[in-house]
């Protein structure tokens, strides 16, 4: 059985409750993960110190989900970026450039600069109020302006973080987890007016058959895309004239359906919009290509809210059967998440219904317990 635990929209900032963050990271590692999926906008502005404070904080939190696991399980860190991580206030305007410091704090080894900052703060970085209210967001709407337009950079610490990669694996097996991860990156260039809205280019779905290839005839449990903007729009969202809802969905939404689909996908994780949704997408036309996938949607999980279900993550239970169980977990306004309670409006239980190509695919043999090798 694979546990994962699916965060996204913590929005490290102004607007960031550390207190609910602690309750937050009490239920994950209560859950005892095996991955940690967090689909995007771990900061409000892409600012160095508060996304070397984010990677600090869930870093600790694999970490501590780690050692805590009575079953030994991994806790394997996974994580995208959201469109405010890569642009200021999250808006690709056309005339500021997409920054990369997501990639050059998340792709490389940052230990030096972790230490000079501590440093320099006098305390350790990671989702505490002296992070939180660090330049990056006190000094107004575009605080980084002058960093972007100059090139200089705000604290003496970002010397020590180094380039990113010239590229990494976006189709990977998790080191101890029996599924096969797709990593999309949804945020546009910068070099148009885009806005909060989001594409995958055509490189990336493309190239996903070539890299699914290389897993072979490799045995796993499902197959999970991640991606931070919206598949499908969120259902009984207002769609009065004016409504954002235009921004949410991927400007090419279909075609990245239809790849996922034609890949066999069981899963698409995603953020965005802070609130929660699930739903099941089946474009085959009878059951000879019929293929359901859950495309799964998490709220914010630490963002400060007034209403009592305003904030939400995900726990996914994928069984030994290829059976899907996603519980969304809603608090806010004061109120702790409670994973356990099961009777009123703090949880949701749905469990996807296993097409037949998944059941063909299984060995007649032990058709419950098998796990199915998907073919490219």
């Amino acid at each position: 059985m694979i546990q994962i635990a699916h965060l996204s929209d913590l929005h490290f900032g102004a607007r960031f409750d550390v207190n609910t963050w602690r309750a937050v990271e009490d239920s994950v590692i209560a859950f005892e993960p095996d991955l940690i999926i967090v689909s995007g906008d771990l900061v409000d502005h892409p600012s160095p110190v508060h996304l070397l404070a984010a990677k600090c904080a869930l870093r600790d939190l694999s970490q501590k989900s780690h050692a805590r696991s009575r079953a030994g399980r991994a806790a394997e860190l996974v994580v995208i970026a959201g469109n405010h991580d890569v642009f200021e206030s999250g808006l690709s305007t056309g005339v500021l450039k997409r920054l990369n410091w997501f990639e050059r704090i998340f792709q490389t080894d940052t230990s030096e600069a972790e230490a000079m900052l501590a440093k320099e703060l006098g305390h350790e970085p990671g989702f505490n109020l002296l992070c939180r209210d660090q330049p990056a967001v006190a000094e107004g709407r575009f605080p980084m302006l002058r960093q972007i337009l100059l090139g200089e950079p705000r604290k003496e610490f970002t010397g020590a973080i180094a380039d990113a990669p010239a590229q990494k694996a976006d189709v990977f097996r998790p080191r101890q987890c029996a599924v096969l991860l797709a990593l999309l990156d949804s945020n546009p260039t910068g070099g148009s007016p885009d806005f909060a809205t989001g594409v995958v280019d055509e490189g990336q779905l493309i190239g996903l058959a070539a890299d699914l290839k290389k897993f072979g005839a490799t045995t796993y449990l499902a197959r999970i895309a991640v991606v931070h903007h919206h598949v499908l729009p969120i259902a009984f969202a207002p769609g009065r004239k004016g409504s954002t809802e235009p921004m949410m969905v991927l400007r090419n939404a279909g075609a990245v359906l239809n790849v996922l689909a034609d890949h066999s996908f069981d899963l698409v994780l995603h953020g965005h919009w802070h609130q929660a949704q699930f739903a099941r997408v089946d474009l085959g036309t009878g059951d000879n290509d019929s293929y359901s996938m859950a495309v799964v949607a998490a709220g914010s999980a630490a963002m400060e809210t007034s209403n009592p279900i305003g904030n939400s993550f995900n726990l996914i239970t994928i069984e030994d059967s290829g059976r899907v169980t996603v519980k969304t977990v809603f608090y806010g306004g004061a109120r702790a998440p409670n994973p356990a309670d099961e009777r009123n409006r703090d949880v949701r239980l749905r469990i996807p219904t296993k097409s037949p190509r998944r059941t063909d695919m299984k060995s007649p043999v032990d058709s419950e317990t098998m796990s199915p090798t998907f073919p490219i």
